[in-house]
């Protein structure tokens, strides 16, 4: 189904313009009229790179409001109604409008999500739909928010743990090479014909100068692109981020906090999807929509291959020890036994949750000082590199 950008006027002549998905011409027009618009022009949407970058935040706050307006008692049609003249991103707001307007016409609205396969997973369309099945779509939008903000708090704490240390970081290198480019130079041009004997550090520190100042020209940044593209490459090869991603998860601080973000995701996704019913096998399908990393990825293949020939979830988890410690195998095989796995997995999530989040604060508490401590070790070493030379002329020893 296309996308259009229209133009149009409402019932007070107020010109107004969008985005909206719609069969044809004629649809589009209709839907328009159902607002009280009246279409002027249109053109039809060919890239849908606008839709895809719609933030994920934006999309949870129209769940998170949408389960408060039906708990509140509010029509669903209602809610959606309101819901687009609140939403202030172009693209967003287009969609929303035709949620309403598909509904409007007798459709549900996991059809509706369905037909945005840009914007809404798997993930989004298949809660949706259970819940509006069951009568009970305000909870389901509530678990959707909760598995999608695990994901995002993660990302934002991670963000936050190495911002700081990244902006040093650049900082750092550009005082480096304005030293390198313009100071060094000057040491070297007053040390004159001493500087056939200079130490072997102010030696190396005066040929990196030089080598910046005289060596970068074309032939240095072609090598340099190069290099990129060349890693760029490298990394898109799924067995070498397989063997990277297994390297990570060794580490002693990273690999554990790697692997507690993949139990909470699967754990978190899996108990929000079977308790809603979805049998365990289509539960694992889509959870493999959201992944994006290879190892995680092969991981649940063989999960779910497993469960497809007759073993249980506990059966299948046992054989990666690695990723599943003892503790998790026990609560999953007593939920299995109790016939309440979706929830028991949940529990998991939330215990996970809390192991997660110390190991970021621990990487956080770690990090930064021993990021300081490195700058000042290079810095001292390039102060040293400098000013060893001019200490030697006086005839001062080290």
């Amino acid at each position: 189904m296309p996308y259009f950008s229209w133009k149009g006027v409402d019932s007070n002549e107020i010109e107004l313009g969008g985005f909206l998905m719609a069969d044809s011409e004629e649809d589009l027009n209709q839907m328009l009229l159902d607002q009280g618009i009246v279409l002027l022009d249109f053109e039809y949407i060919f890239s849908r790179r606008g839709f895809k970058k719609i933030n994920q935040q934006i999309k949870l706050d129209f769940f998170s409001e949408l389960a408060f307006l039906l708990d509140s008692g509010v029509l669903l049609l209602d809610a959606l109604n309101v819901l687009s003249q609140q939403i202030k991103n172009k693209f967003f707001h287009g969609v929303v409008l035709h949620l309403f307007c598909f509904v409007k016409r007798g459709g549900a609205l996991s059809s509706a999500l369905g037909k945005h396969e840009d914007v809404f997973d798997d993930v989004s369309v298949v809660l949706v739909k259970t819940g509006h099945e069951s009568g009970r779509l305000a909870d389901a939008l509530r678990q959707l928010c909760d598995y999608k903000n695990i994901g995002n708090k993660f990302l934002r704490q991670l963000r936050s743990v190495f911002i700081m240390p990244i902006i040093s970081a650049i900082f750092f290198i550009f005082i480096v090479f304005l030293i390198l480019i313009f100071i060094v130079p000057r040491f070297k041009q007053m040390l004159g014909e001493s500087s056939d004997k200079l130490p072997l550090l102010s030696k190396i520190v005066f040929a990196l100068s030089d080598f910046l100042i005289e060596g970068v020209n074309v032939y240095f940044w072609i090598g340099l692109i190069f290099v990129f593209l060349l890693c760029f490459i490298i990394l898109r090869i799924n067995f070498v981020v397989c063997f990277i991603e297994k390297l990570c998860l060794r580490l002693p601080f990273l690999g554990r906090v790697l692997k507690n973000y993949f139990v909470v995701l699967f754990t978190s996704s899996l108990g929000s999807l079977l308790v809603t019913g979805l049998p365990i096998s289509q539960a694992l399908n889509l959870f493999l929509t959201s992944l994006k990393s290879p190892f995680f990825k092969s991981e649940i293949l063989r999960i779910n291959s497993m469960i497809i020939e007759g073993y249980s979830l506990y059966q299948a988890l046992v054989v990666s020890p690695f990723l599943f410690d003892s503790g998790l195998l026990l609560s999953v095989k007593v939920g299995e036994e109790s016939e309440k796995l979706g929830a028991q997995l949940l529990k998991i999530s939330v215990r996970y949750q809390q192991q997660l989040e110390s190991g970021l604060k621990t990487i956080t508490n770690l990090l930064l000082p021993c990021f300081l401590l490195l700058l000042g070790g290079l810095i001292l070493i390039l102060m040293l590199a400098i000013y060893m030379p001019i200490l030697q002329m006086y005839d001062i020893n080290f």
